[in-house]
Formats: C-alpha cells, sequence, structure tokens
C-alpha cells in the first residue's frame, strides 16, 4: 500500500476520510520502522526483562531484609540463648544418679537438663561400661 494512495484517498471521501487516512497514514509508518527495526523490538524486550529482574530483586531484598531485622532481634537479647554443653559436675552428678537406679527422666528433671542429653549420656556410660567389662574378661 502506497501512502499517496491513501492521500489522494483521504482527499476525495471529505474531512471524515482525511482524518481516517491520517490515522491509518500513522498506523502504517508505525508498522513499518517495526518491522523494519529490530534493535528497537530488540530493545523493547530487554527492557521488559530488566524490569522485570528489577521486581523480582526488590521483593528479595524485601525478605532479606526481614530477616536480618530477626536476626538483630534475637542478637539483642530478646530471645534467651542456650547453654551450650553439660559441664563436668553436671555429667558426673547424672552418671551417679544413673548408677543409683533412677530414670533418665527423673534425672533429667533433677538436674534441669535435657532429656536427651541424659538419655546421650546414659548410652554413653552403658557402652564405656560394657566395653571395660568385655576387655577384663578377656584378659
Amino acid at each position: 500500500m502506497n501512502p499517496t494512495t491513501l492521500v489522494q484517498f483521504a482527499k476525495g471521501a471529505g474531512v471524515a476520510g482525511l482524518a481516517s487516512g491520517v490515522v491509518w497514514l500513522i498506523a502504517f509508518f508505525r508498522c513499518r520502522a517495526r518491522r523494519e527495526s529490530p534493535l528497537l523490538q530488540m530493545r523493547t524486550e530487554l527492557t521488559a526483562i530488566i524490569d522485570e529482574q528489577s521486581r523480582q530483586f526488590a521483593a528479595r531484598l524485601v525478605e532479606v531484609d526481614l530477616k536480618l531485622d530477626g536476626l538483630n532481634t534475637q542478637e539483642s537479647g530478646s530471645i534467651p540463648l542456650v547453654r551450650s554443653g553439660i559441664g563436668r559436675n553436671h555429667r558426673s552428678r547424672a552418671i551417679q544418679l544413673l548408677r543409683s537406679g533412677l530414670a533418665p527422666g527423673s534425672v533429667a528433671l533433677n538436674l534441669s537438663l535435657g532429656a536427651r542429653e541424659i538419655h546421650l549420656i546414659a548410652a554413653v556410660s552403658r557402652a564405656l561400661t560394657t566395653h571395660k567389662e568385655m576387655n577384663e574378661e578377656h584378659q
């Protein structure tokens, strides 16, 4: 379609035809420019990709900021810190109580320690006692 043909058609059709001719002429040149410019298409696609990545990055940054605030709250002391490990006195006392016949749950309550820790102490104590007895039998 030739642009001059559109103009001639619009002159013969009056004001309404002229207006529609102008609209069609603009549309024609825009389509032609898009077809002739793959760089423009690539730029549009890359801009859309960059905008999407920017939105995703901003959302991820908000998540990280919230997690960091949570960690700062923990460090400030609002959450009590867990005691690390059992001292030698507690271990010795736990072994004494276990050997005297108390159940691991009772020992845990008595010493204010975790039940898992007491069960672990009991298991290690039994293993060492069994190993010691086996060594004595073989000698």
